[in-house]
């Protein structure tokens, strides 16, 4: 699970967020070490956040569909 931290979420306008929440498309990571990057656009910041339900990685830039 990808988690964008409060200010990435701030900086979306309302219509463009609940959009994207509705979007079921898939992500793609690259990298590994200390660097990883989803969709080439948000880096994680913090990983592998133990949870009841997943393991959650916070990143950077909230994800929004391309069009």
């Amino acid at each position: 699970m990808f988690a964008p931290i409060n200010d990435a979420l701030a900086k979306i306008p309302k219509a463009i967020l609940d959009k994207a929440l509705a979007d079921k498309a898939r992500l793609t990571t690259s990298g590994s070490g200390e660097y990883c990057s989803v969709n080439g656009s948000a880096e994680v910041v913090c990983g592998n956040v133990k949870t009841v339900d997943a393991d959650v990685y916070i990143i950077d830039t909230a994800l929004t569909p391309s069009s």
